[in-house]
């Protein structure tokens, strides 16, 4: 398992051992070259440690909660207190605008706009949600900090981050290459664990659509 240290060492290997790049501000570029990278696949490829569910309280007469700042996704949207599953409007921002209910009630809708979740309607009690998403990571920053990714992620963090290093070094065509042969060579080598799940056994009857179109990534 790589660490924020281990990423740092074969980092300034990969630049050619450049002793500008071990403290001040050399440091604090490769820091950032690396947390961009651990960006970027948290951002585009899923893994399960980026899951967490968040408890949630909704107001009175109010048909919105602010999204638990930590999440940069939602995926679903559970009333504890009424045991029942909200559903996301499918027609996006649109279809909640035209389906919006004046009066308060229990919310059965939901949708993520902007820097909250709207609701179909004002709610007409305090209901606890359970609110699951996708988390922003933290960027690493101790030197024990490992990438919150499966282990066979950590060598694509130093991939892409290498990458990003060369563009920060103003060398465009080393860049490129990493991109276009490293970085596509690792992504066509692994699997993230919802594309492995997506050939789980399926039980027979009415499934819900798949959102995977990528069996390989899992997006």
């Amino acid at each position: 398992m790589a660490t924020l240290s281990n990423l740092q060492q074969r980092l300034r290997w990969r630049f050619g051992s450049r002793s500008d790049l071990a403290s001040g501000d050399g440091l604090a570029l490769l820091n950032s070259w690396i947390n961009r990278a651990v960006q970027t696949i948290a951002h585009s490829y899923p893994s399960h440690q980026q899951e967490v569910t968040r408890s949630v309280n909704t107001v009175v007469a109010t048909d919105f909660i602010a999204t638990p700042i930590d999440l940069f996704a939602v995926t679903s949207v559970y009333n504890v207190t009424s045991s029942v599953a909200l559903t996301m409007f499918s027609g996006g921002w649109e279809e909640r605008e035209r389906q919006l209910v004046n009066s308060n009630g229990r919310p059965v809708r939901w949708i993520h706009y902007g820097d909250n979740i709207h609701f179909d309607r004002p709610v007409d009690a305090i209901y606890t949600l359970r609110v699951s998403g996708r988390q922003e990571p933290i960027d690493l920053a101790a030197p024990t900090d490992p990438p919150p990714f499966p282990k066979v992620w950590h060598d694509g963090v130093e991939i892409l981050a290498g990458h990003y290093g060369w563009m920060g070094l103003n060398d465009e065509e080393r860049a490129t290459a990493v991109l276009a042969g490293e970085w596509q060579a690792f992504l066509r080598s692994v699997k993230v664990p919802k594309a492995i799940e997506a050939y789980n056994r399926k039980t027979r009857g009415v499934r819900t659509a798949q959102s995977i179109r990528s069996r390989t990534l899992g997006v």
